[in-house]
């Protein structure tokens, strides 16, 4: 994550996604969004599904709902990536590094490579 708002701020994560890791710290992280842009997303028919239980909200004077535990934003984004990149036909073996990424830039890295399948190292 890398956002200006000193409640998100920048993340980090550096390491191997194992199950245990995936199960507790990873999978139960929830969206964040600011709660200024929520009529806009609404009227936009956006975010019609959020809810305080699985989105951290972040109002005007600090969180309206808390996060789970201390990353849980980079943690979301993390989420995101495993679930685009889980649209690839193979599975990846070997590192990703993704700064500022989201699913828009997820499904341009994807489609390349399912356009490019010479790329592909098969083990």
């Amino acid at each position: 994550t890398d956002f200006s708002h000193p409640l998100v701020s920048k993340g980090f994560f550096k390491g191997e996604i194992t199950k245990e890791l995936f199960v507790e710290k990873i999978a139960p992280a929830r969206t964040f969004g600011f709660l200024e842009q929520l009529s806009v997303l609404r009227k936009h028919n956006l975010a019609n599904g959020t809810s305080l239980g699985n989105t951290v909200v972040i109002g005007n004077d600090g969180y309206i709902n808390k996060p789970r535990f201390e990353n849980e934003f980079t943690c979301h984004k993390l989420l995101d990536l495993i679930g685009d990149i889980s649209l690839l036909p193979h599975a990846i073996i070997g590192t990703i590094v993704a700064k500022k990424s989201g699913h828009i830039l997820n499904r341009l890295v994807i489609e390349h490579f399912i356009k490019n399948k010479d790329q592909w190292d098969f083990v």
